[in-house]
């Protein structure tokens, strides 16, 4: 029956991979490793960094760009990494939002994100993060829809507010993969060597 229902390959697999994609985010303690036709797509270090399972999934480059969400505000403590710039994506597909460690859905969250980096993404580009709350949980109701992914607030401007800040504070940070500027401690001024300039009379000569 379950047969019937199936789609190609290639869409079964890119199904598969957001799966993957979504418990390497959620679980960075754990190691995963992924293949698909023989080829390991990941294979994560279950360090217990969501940096190495972003690593795992993004590469290096992607990584060094990403800026780190470290805060906590309104009652909700909130960590992980926003990508803006190359980072930024055609569609919302890149956007995880972990409530107390389930992946979920939520308009709010999105319109938070993406209000926070409208300015620091093209218009019709869409940020990427890997956004982990910690939030009570007599406070967030997860029986909106049957599938569970689907999430509401009690109090909706509260943590609106609370991730639109957080956002913004870690956008307003250097990046946090960046090593700090070495300065000589030497007095020396250093030698600059220029090519040297020919005048138009020069040439004519």
């Amino acid at each position: 029956v379950r047969k019937g229902f199936m789609k190609r390959a290639g869409q079964e697999a890119a199904v598969v991979s957001d799966l993957m994609t979504k418990m390497l985010l959620s679980r960075p303690d754990v190691s995963f490793r992924y293949v698909s036709n023989g080829k390991t797509e990941y294979h994560s270090p279950g360090d217990g960094q969501l940096a190495s399972a972003l690593h795992t999934i993004y590469g290096g480059n992607a990584l060094k760009a990403m800026r780190q969400v470290n805060d906590h505000a309104n009652g909700l403590m909130i960590n992980g990494y926003v990508g803006i710039g190359e980072n930024a994506r055609g569609n919302r597909n890149h956007e995880f939002f972990f409530i107390n460690g389930r992946v979920m859905q939520s308009r709010l969250l999105s319109e938070a994100l993406e209000t926070a980096c409208r300015e620091r993404v093209m218009i019709g580009k869409f940020p990427t993060c890997a956004l982990h709350i910690t939030i009570a949980y007599e406070a967030v109701d997860v029986n909106v829809h049957p599938n569970k992914l689907e999430v509401r607030f009690r109090d909706e401007s509260a943590v609106y507010e609370a991730v639109l800040s957080a956002v913004l504070g870690a956008l307003k940070e250097p990046n946090a993969f960046e090593r700090p500027v070495e300065m000589p401690l030497t007095k020396e001024k250093p030698t600059v060597s220029f090519a040297p300039t020919v005048s138009v009379a020069q040439q004519a000569r």
